[in-house]
């Protein structure tokens, strides 16, 4: 059975100028109407409520105030107040409603990546065996898909860390540290970023420097869409595992 909470203040009447004070100025309204006064036990309810940081549940009320001398009947009441003046809504936990969103979808979403995981396969191999298609341009846009092939980062191959250590503080002076490791070896992931005429320079060639596969959307926040859709996929199945 869904946790109920409660949900303190409704969203008209978050995030505004004077949120306390008109708070409380439609409940003394409420209460003048029912012919009631604003007790100290509903005033302590209220102040700890405007305080909370989080759904809390009516039991959560009780138990904080209870040293106070606030009674759970008291507590009872004035949060059906507060619901009859429309300032708390019961609201089912919010995490039983993800975990019954993802019982509905996660099985499909996983069989849509799987699709997907496959026809990109399929698409790799296809371009990937057809390089000719992309000698000019490199890249086509087909459905807001770029593929063809790019210019992958080479592998440094560096032949005398020394000589590139000396060539690097003569090139750059001060600023070789940045791609000097404290051991007085080149920093390769650094050195990757340089420009081709500058590795030339520094006596560093480049190997395994081939064109490769390139599909990617167009558009980076597909993108980051299917990342963070994979990147959930993944988070369940090692949780489905532990």
């Amino acid at each position: 059975m869904a946790t109920k909470e409660l949900l303190f203040f409704p969203t008209w009447t978050a995030g505004r100028a004077g949120y306390a004070d008109r708070i409380r100025e439609v409940f003394q309204k409420h209460l003048v109407a029912q012919d009631l006064r604003l007790t100290k036990q509903r005033e302590l309810i209220l102040d700890y409520l405007l305080k909370a940081e989080q759904h809390v549940t009516q039991n959560d009320v009780y138990q904080a105030l209870k040293p106070k001398g606030v009674g759970k009947v008291t507590v009872f009441r004035t949060l059906k107040m507060l619901e009859e003046c429309h300032l708390a809504e019961r609201v089912t936990s919010l995490r039983d409603e993800i975990e019954a969103l993802k019982r509905r979808r996660l099985q499909g979403i996983k069989n849509s990546i799987e699709r997907t995981v496959a026809a990109r396969a399929e698409l790799h191999d296809a371009i990937a065996g057809n390089p000719s298609l992309f000698e000019k341009p490199k890249t086509r846009v087909l459905h807001n898909i770029r593929v063809g092939f790019y210019k992958q980062p080479g592998k440094l191959e560096i032949a005398d860390d020394e000589a590139c250590v000396a060539a690097l503080r003569k090139l750059y002076g001060g600023e070789a540290d940045a791609y000097i490791k404290t051991t007085e070896k080149p920093i390769h992931a650094a050195l990757k970023n340089l420009p081709a005429k500058d590795l030339a320079k520094l006596g560093i060639g480049l190997g395994d420097d081939i064109d490769a596969v390139m599909i990617k959307p167009a558009d980076d926040a597909v993108d980051k869409l299917v990342d963070a859709l994979t990147g959930d996929i993944e988070l369940e199945a090692e949780a489905e595992r532990a």
